[in-house]
Order: C-alpha cells, then sequence, then structure tokens
C-alpha cells in the first residue's frame, strides 16, 4: 500500500482560529456527505461544487458518500495574504483509492485526499469544499482526532 503523507504527527500547536477552522470543516464533510456517514436530511443546506447537478441532489450525494475520511488530516494556512483563512485536508478514504487505481492502472504513490477551505467571511467562519487532489507526502499530518479535539476543548476554555 502506498505511504499516507507524514506518517509522524506534529507537535501540537494550534490557534483558537485553527481548532474552529477544522472543527467546522469536519461537520461540513460530514453534513454534506462525503464521510461514511448520511448527509444532511435538510438537502437545501447542502453545498454544491461547480459540477454538481442540483437537479441531482440524491445522485451526487451517492457519488460523495464515504469519499473522505471524516477527520482532519492536515491544515494549510492562508498565510499573511489571508491570515483568516485555512484549508484543512482530509484523506481519500480506501473506496476512493480503489477506484482510483482501478481507473490509473496502478497505485499512486500519494493516494491524496481534498481540502476544506475554511474562511472569515463578514465575521463568521465559514467552508466551502475545495475540488481538487492535495498531495499527502510532506504534509505535516496532525496528531489523533481524540488528541486534536481535546486540546482544542482546552483552548476554548482558557481566557
Amino acid at each position: 500500500m502506498a505511504t499516507r503523507g507524514n506518517e509522524k504527527p506534529t507537535p501540537l500547536s494550534l490557534t483558537r482560529e485553527q481548532c474552529a477552522a477544522i472543527q467546522i470543516a469536519e461537520q461540513f464533510v460530514l453534513e454534506n456527505g462525503y464521510t461514511s456517514a448520511p448527509a444532511a436530511e435538510d438537502r437545501s443546506r447542502i453545498a454544491l461544487e461547480l459540477a454538481d447537478d442540483p437537479s441531482r441532489i440524491d445522485r451526487v450525494l451517492r457519488m460523495r458518500h464515504d469519499s473522505l475520511k471524516p477527520h482532519a488530516y492536515g491544515l494549510y494556512s492562508g498565510g499573511p495574504e489571508d491570515p483568516l483563512a485555512w484549508m484543512v485536508i482530509f484523506e481519500y478514504t480506501d473506496r476512493v483509492i480503489a477506484l482510483v487505481t482501478r481507473i490509473e492502472g496502478k497505485p499512486r504513490e500519494d493516494p491524496g485526499g481534498a481540502a476544506v477551505l475554511v474562511k472569515m467571511d463578514a465575521g463568521r467562519l465559514r467552508a466551502a469544499k475545495q475540488h481538487m487532489d492535495m498531495r499527502l507526502i510532506g504534509l505535516p499530518r496532525l496528531p489523533s482526532h481524540e488528541a486534536v479535539s481535546t486540546f482544542c476543548r482546552t483552548m476554548e476554555r482558557s481566557p
């Protein structure tokens, strides 16, 4: 099996805003049907990508289903040009990796993932899925979901 990025988690050092970005992105992939869990029942809340046909939302959700793992893999900052923007990276699931391998005829060196852009907009953090392959090799991996959640809960309680 191909290497899935940087297997060693990075030390945990996140800001409140980064914690919020991760939480918002994880909720986004869950509600919009990218994980193995059911999508939000209210179909009007489903965020569509450019290629999605709004008249065929059930087909869109079938194609999305179980395509991304539910917890963030990594995080890119928007940098000095956009300090309140983050790309939260999610790994593709084994189902997607197997499909890509069948299509391409061989496994990829880096199976990759997809990004959810979380950005400050009108005073609120908002999320939007970015339709692109993201390389995982070389991307610092976040520690376990439990470690990130615990750290972020501690950040919420601190002054």
